[in-house]
């Protein structure tokens, strides 16, 4: 009894903390947003109501005030918005109040009149200002009648006046007497409904009779069919419903993320007309039955096979390798494929233990970089359809993955240029390893590995047959500290192989990247240091956009100081180097010198950020709009407020806007009032 009456007291004294008791910070933001409200300063007012009423300070207050700043700045619509959202959270006269008088800034006195009509109608007579919206309501309509009574006299000099104004009030002021679709001509009506959502033209449907039959009756606007959220009363049976209003007509599009029963529907595509289906996606479905999903994706895919461009499956009955073993076989112009959360299988046509017969030892010596699989296992894939189309993958928590399923796969998309893997099983060097040999045209790489799962994957198979003299603990891909203008020498084992063969392999090592990343993203692997890292980046730091390393302690200033003999990375937007805990300040200054068009940065948790990396930050990345400082605790208030200064003087002379989308400093040692300096030039809402 004691236990329950403290939680009592507790949740009751952080419910009057929370609404009656004005914390320091919230304090100090009112403050400020009031006195920029009281100098004219809205916008940045504006932004700190915002941040104000996130705090948990009085929703009504800072609503109003947010109202008012866009009311002066002329973004009435977005006041209005602001307005009607008070209302549904909790109906006042005083939005209705504010409602009305934006109307009547935007000369709209029937939107005013009509709110004030709902107001009065609505609010119970308690209200203290109700007697203001009968006030309101009184002088519109005042204003009704003596617009009219001047528009008469006017109206009366001519005939031609009188005609026009009554054709006016007609067509404009008034609701049509007639039906829309009688008045426009029918192709415009079927493209205005093409626009809309599925959602949008069942409501449609309910409008009247008319619209009922015209929307049932045209086939057209049932070709594209997407559900992108789970609603209890749809099913299967209503989605066959929407498929037999085709009536005939081939299905174009179908986008399916609920969690519908997809048994069922995999049943009533195989009724459809799917001949020019070029975009399927069935991520929320479930099923039972394996083998007939095995059986009716693959007549879907026969049926669709010269017009599916893009294919997103998602559900553990699907088998990884079965899907694409059909699309080898039926969809040789697919161009896009996402698979989620499936097992690895390969199926009845290939056996698993067969890869591991071709190729033994070859888990354990892809983990070693510069490895690859050997030419039995690439004669084997090359007996299969390949994927020449196929630009864009991406797999995600694919359950079971090792690694000579994936070489499988990758060695069948031959133009791959976008890769994303997330959750994956399988070790970030082999990945390495087959990629650039089998996709050359690769430049677009996203991986992220499982945080479950062992690192390095040493085995595949029961019985691992090493085929060379080197140990599988010897996987520290390259020799470290080597200084940035170096050529690395040749791998350790190089020098046990025979003169013509060490060439060989020495010639394939030093010239094994080949790619011009454009976006590489590689999330806590756990593996990647510095010499791996140039080389991957050797001949991609002018092209590179976007960069994240997010969560590598073994990275050093090498690693970024290894990209200055090539020049400024011209075309860095877009980078992450958060909790890469070794970066230090020198590396941090030297590389954002180097980083002209930087938009987006994140060194979360860095000690090597201090306020010398903040001013190189304002002086030679004029870009930056959102910027990540959560968890830097060498920098002061002082360099906080220079390096908003000084950003704000280079974007003066870059001819920018002056602001900052978004400026994270979470757990930091910054002063309330220097972070509420910062929030008045945080923009909010395109403010």
């Amino acid at each position: 009894m004691a236990a329950v009456i403290l939680f009592a007291c507790h949740i009751i004294s952080s419910w009057i903390n929370r609404y009656f008791i004005n914390t320091p910070a919230q304090h100090i933001l009112k403050q400020q947003a009031e006195q920029f409200y009281q100098s004219e300063q809205f916008e940045k007012a504006y932004r700190l109501f915002a941040a104000l009423d996130e705090t948990g300070y009085s929703a009504a207050y800072c609503l109003e005030h947010q109202v008012l700043c866009l009311s002066h700045l002329g973004h009435a619509q977005l006041a209005i918005r602001h307005c009607r959202f008070a209302l549904r959270r909790k109906a006042m006269a005083k939005w209705y109040l504010l409602l009305i008088d934006l109307y009547i800034k935007q000369n709209d006195w029937k939107s005013a009149m009509d709110a004030a009509c709902a107001g009065i109608d609505t609010l119970p007579a308690t209200d203290h200002e109700l007697h203001e919206l009968f006030w309101k309501r009184r002088w519109l309509r005042s204003q009704n009648l003596a617009d009219a009574n001047a528009a008469a006299p006017v109206a009366a000099n001519t005939a031609a006046t009188l005609h026009n104004l009554n054709l006016l009030s007609r067509n404009v002021s008034s609701p049509p007497d007639h039906d829309i679709l009688a008045a426009l001509p029918c192709e415009l009506v079927t493209t205005i409904f093409q626009h809309l959502s599925l959602a949008d033209i069942a409501l449609c449907s309910a409008v009247s009779r008319n619209w009922h039959q015209f929307i049932r009756s045209t086939p057209v606007l049932w070709q594209h069919l997407g559900v992108n959220r789970h609603h209890p009363r749809l099913t299967a049976i209503t989605i066959g419903h929407y498929l037999a209003r085709l009536q005939g007509a081939p299905l174009l599009s179908l986008c399916i993320h609920s969690d519908l029963n997809g048994d069922d529907l995999l049943y009533l595509l195989t009724r459809t007309n799917c001949s020019q289906l070029h975009r399927l996606e069935l991520l929320g479905p479930y099923y039972t039955s394996a083998r007939c999903l095995t059986s009716r994706l693959d007549q879907i895919m026969s049926m669709s096979s010269s017009s599916l461009r893009t294919l997103k499956l998602g559900s553990s009955s699907f088998k990884l390798n079965e899907i694409f073993n059909t699309l080898s076989r039926h969809c040789p112009q697919l161009e896009s494929l996402a698979v989620h959360d499936c097992f690895t299988s390969l199926g009845s046509t290939v056996a698993n233990s067969s890869l591991h017969h071709l190729d033994p030892g070859a888990t354990q010596r892809l983990e070693i970089f510069g490895q690859f699989v050997a030419q039995p296992f690439i004669d084997f894939v090359h007996q299969f359809t390949p994927l020449v189309h196929l630009k864009t993958l991406r797999l995600t928590r694919i359950h079971g993955l090792t690694i000579l399923p994936l070489a499988m796969i990758l060695l069948s998309t031959p133009n791959l240029e976008r890769l994303k893997m997330e959750a994956s099983l399988v070790n970030l060097i082999p990945v390495i390893n087959i990629l650039i040999r089998a996709c050359p045209q690769l430049h677009d790489l996203h991986y992220q590995r499982n945080h479950f799962s062992s690192s390095p994957v040493n085995s595949d198979s029961p019985h691992p047959q090493p085929t060379s003299t080197w140990h599988a603990a010897n996987i520290n891909v390259l020799p470290q500290n080597v200084p940035p203008t170096t050529t690395l020498n040749p791998p350790p084992w190089l020098p046990t192989l025979p003169t013509s063969r060490r060439i060989r392999k020495a010639n394939a090592y030093t010239n094994i990247v080949c790619q011009h990343w454009r976006q590489l993203e590689l999330k806590e692997t756990r593996v990647l240091n510095d010499d791996l890292l140039h080389y991957l980046l050797r001949d991609s730091y002018a092209k590179l956009t976007s960069f994240d390393v997010q969560g590598h302690t073994k990275l050093t200033d090498q690693a970024l100081l290894r990209s200055l003999p090539h020049g400024p990375l011209i075309s860095l937007q877009h980078c992450v180097l958060a909790q890469c805990i070794h970066l230090t300040e020198h590396g941090l200054c030297a590389f954002f010198a180097q980083c002209p068009k930087l938009k987006t940065l994140d060194v979360s948790g860095l000690s090597g950020v201090t306020n010398r990396v903040l001013h190189v930050l304002a002086v030679h990345c004029p870009n930056l709009t959102d910027v990540n400082l959560s968890q830097c605790r060498s920098i002061s208030a002082t360099g906080l407020r220079s390096f908003i200064a000084t950003l704000l003087h280079s974007k003066t002379a870059a001819g920018m806007p002056l602001y900052l989308d978004k400026l994270q400093l979470a757990r930091t040692d910054i002063p309330m009032d220097c972070i509420a300096e910062i929030m008045a030039l945080t923009r909010r809402d395109g403010i």
